[in-house]
């Protein structure tokens, strides 16, 4: 889990640096993880986000439609 989640929080803080969105959401089954995955998520990005004392960094949160999202954003395509 280490491994996976420090490229995911390179991955997240690359597209953070980026677009600066106002959140991050993610989905699927390792969001079943919750605080356990985001916490650290969030506090990465908080420290390492380019110009993160003057603009406050995106929040990373859970996708409301968990596991489903990916299915249900399909079929409404």
């Amino acid at each position: 889990m280490d491994t996976y989640l420090s490229y995911l929080c390179e991955g997240v803080l690359d597209f953070v640096n980026i677009f600066r969105p106002e959140c991050v959401i993610l989905g699927g089954g390792i969001c079943n993880e919750g605080a356990r995955l985001l916490d650290p998520i969030n506090a990465y990005i908080r420290h390492y986000c380019f110009g993160g004392e003057i603009v406050a960094a995106p929040a990373v949160i859970k996708a409301a439609l968990g596991n489903d999202a990916g299915i249900i954003g399909a079929a409404l395509l």
